[in-house]
């Protein structure tokens, strides 16, 4: 059947969030945003299919003022997951969809990056404009590591050294060592070290890096304590000061490389599915279906990555163009699942 946005909605589906955050935004969604997003990607005469189209339903869903924040921010984590799942579940058992040799019609799956990257775009206009704001009010203040005052930087310094540096392993990432497995949903640290003194660029010594996970065992969002906020304005309530976990072990990363100066930081993430993508390199297949066998099907990584150092990292990964995301921040998409919580524990 077809939707009051102008898409094509199977009669059942696996997802009860897709039907959640459609009802959400048929009820009180701007239905300018799902759709104008899919005609501008896709085309405006193309039949989109529900698990599709359910990112951008859960966004448009997010950007509904009247419904409640914790909501909203449980849409936007719905978004993320529908985005993961497009990649997961939908773009090999669809690939005629996205390729249709039968049509004269540009493949659809040449814009799948621009799909995802348009959705996180929208996603973090609306973060920066209305849920961090809202998300202020409401008692959470979330905040650069950088824009800390001395006394909050000396806490987290000390936070990172005791809680979070014990929990640390770098893997170097060399020519002469295999390529670390990366876990499904992992979100991690590629780090550019400076070479050794006397092994200058192009006198054929490999860039040197090494890959370090932010940990899962400390929580994605942490918030400093009262001491450190600081006097509140009179009347009002002062939020508590939170940073992002990642924010922090990237400020605070070069601590695990003592005598090598680092270069460059940059983020990415990597999501693992049962089946290869269409288009991406052959590998033997494996004898046992362990979760470190399971193909890598998408990466999302930070827009000012060097274009030479992604290639580097998309050949090792073994993924198709299609499967890559650019954004200009990444943090905030990993810890949505622990913002949640903390908002369902603490409703505004």
């Amino acid at each position: 059947m077809s939707s009051e946005f102008g898409v094509s909605l199977s009669s059942t589906t696996s997802s009860q969030t897709f039907q959640t955050v459609t009802a959400a935004s048929a009820a009180h969604g701007n239905a300018r945003l799902a759709h104008g997003l899919a005609a501008r990607c896709f085309g405006p005469r193309r039949d989109l299919p529900a698990w599709l189209m359910q990112p951008a339903l859960a966004l448009q869903a997010a950007t509904d003022r009247r419904r409640p924040l914790a909501e909203r921010v449980a849409d936007l984590a719905a978004m993320v997951e529908g985005i993961d799942a497009l990649f997961t579940d939908h773009v090999a058992p669809n690939w005629e969809w996205f390729h249709p040799a039968h049509l004269n019609v540009p493949p659809a799956y040449e814009a799948l990056p621009r799909w995802v990257e348009s959705l996180y775009a929208e996603a973090s206009l609306l973060l920066r404009r209305h849920l961090l704001p809202d998300l202020a009010e409401a008692g959470i203040a979330i905040r650069p590591v950088v824009q800390t005052d001395e006394s909050q930087r000396a806490w987290l310094h000390r936070h990172f050294m005791q809680r979070i540096y014990p929990l640390l392993t770098p893997l170097a990432v060399d020519p002469g060592r295999p390529f670390p497995f990366i876990s499904s949903e992992s979100f991690n640290l590629l780090v550019e070290l400076r070479r050794p003194e006397g092994a200058e660029e192009g006198n054929g010594v490999p860039r040197l890096f090494a890959r370090v996970k932010i940990p899962v065992e400390t929580p994605a969002l942490i918030a400093l304590p009262a001491t450190t906020q600081g006097p509140g304005l009179p009347g009002r309530r002062t939020p508590a000061v939170h940073v992002w976990t990642a924010d922090l072990v990237r400020f605070f990363v070069h601590h695990l490389f003592t005598g090598m100066p680092v270069r460059r930081v940059y983020f990415f993430r990597i999501v693992r599915g049962e089946t290869a993508l269409p288009g991406a390199p052959r590998v033997a297949p494996a004898r046992h279906r362990r979760q470190e066998d399971r193909p890598v099907v998408r990466v999302d990584v930070e827009r000012r990555m060097e274009e030479g150092v992604l290639a580097w990292l998309v050949e090792h990964l073994r993924l198709p163009a299609y499967a890559v995301a650019r954004h200009e921040s990444l943090p905030e998409w990993h810890g949505l699942p622990t913002l949640c919580a903390r908002l369902a524990a603490h409703p505004a």
